[in-house]
């Protein structure tokens, strides 16, 4: 559902995000201002961040196996399967190329003192996981722990599985059951929906406090390496993705940034993509007019292994 045209400006949510932003990077910037209201106002965005991460879980599985439900077994999903983690390998690809290239062309490490640093001790890293440790991590021992725990991949793949097995059921229980779920997401995603709502009040604590814990001389060091991530993310940003949606998806690149601003700015506020989740799903369903079936499917997947920003 597309909001109205005739909404004045400042009604519409986006806009209302992009003002929070200003306001809390110049109130939690200014050396004055900014640690009182990072200390009375910060709460604000960890509240909000909350609210989110608890409709994480519950939106995820309901979505997943109402999704797969609906899809249904075989080739169809097969199909999607396919082409998600077809898409997902590839822009993963083109933004480690992207980062690669990025970092060999400014070079931030250069000529940085690392005397400081090489003097602690550094901490001991941990042995990379084998292909058979990671395949074993997704199944889930515990599907109650998995969920406290967010382990979302556990969480996918049970809720995948569930989807399945309804789709093997007799017509009569088959039916109740994604009767049931359907219900269910639809409840949790009214729930996002009044969620969703609050975040101009979440973003503005976050910006404050983020604002706020930054100081001239740790912008000056960090410089450098701000620039290059900048550059390299707003290369994928507004080349690579753009050229995909063209390609691929034959979709005007303004039309579809247009229609996600909000959970592109929950991104840049929140830097959490379990956290934009929620807000991403009510966007490309409302907003874009994808259906359940697909985002059930493909976001909260996208969500956990396909952080192209990362």
């Amino acid at each position: 559902m597309h909001e109205s045209s005739a909404r004045p400006w400042y009604r519409k949510l986006h806009w209302q995000i992009l003002l929070a932003m200003a306001i809390g990077l110049a109130v939690g910037g200014n050396s004055v201002t900014g640690p009182g209201a990072a200390a009375n106002l910060g709460w604000l965005g960890d509240l909000f961040v909350r609210l989110l991460r608890m409709v994480i879980v519950p939106l995820v599985l309901t979505s997943v196996i109402s999704g797969v439900a609906s899809v249904g077994g075989g080739g169809s999903l097969g199909r999607l399967f396919g082409k998600t983690m077809g898409y997902y390998v590839l822009s993963s690809l083109l933004a480690i190329l992207t980062g690669l290239l990025v970092v060999n062309l400014i070079r931030p490490g250069d000529g940085a003192n690392l005397a400081k640093a090489t003097a602690q001790a550094l901490p001991e890293l941990s042995t990379p996981s084998s292909p058979v440790d990671l395949l074993l991590g997704m199944v889930p021992t515990n599907v109650a722990a998995a969920a406290a725990q967010g382990d979302m991949l556990a969480l996918i793949l049970f809720s995948i599985l569930f989807g399945l097995a309804i789709v093997h059921l007799p017509e009569k229980p088959g039916q109740a059951l994604l009767g049931f779920f359907d219900a269910a997401f639809q409840a949790m995603m009214q729930i996002t929906s009044w969620v969703i709502r609050l975040a101009p009040i979440g973003v503005l604590g976050l910006m404050i406090r983020a604002a706020d814990r930054l100081d001239g001389s740790s912008i000056k060091a960090l410089a450098l390496y701000m620039v290059t991530i900048a550059s390299a993310l707003s290369i994928h940003l507004f080349v690579t993705l753009p050229l995909l949606l063209i390609l691929l998806g034959r979709i005007k690149p303004s039309i579809h940034f247009k229609n996600m601003i909000e959970p592109l700015t929950m991104a840049f506020s929140s830097s959490s993509s379990a956290a934009t989740l929620p807000v991403t799903m009510n966007a490309v369903e409302k907003r874009v007019g994808v259906s359940n079936k697909v985002s059930s499917f493909v976001l909260p997947m996208g969500a956990t292994i396909n952080m192209d920003g990362t």
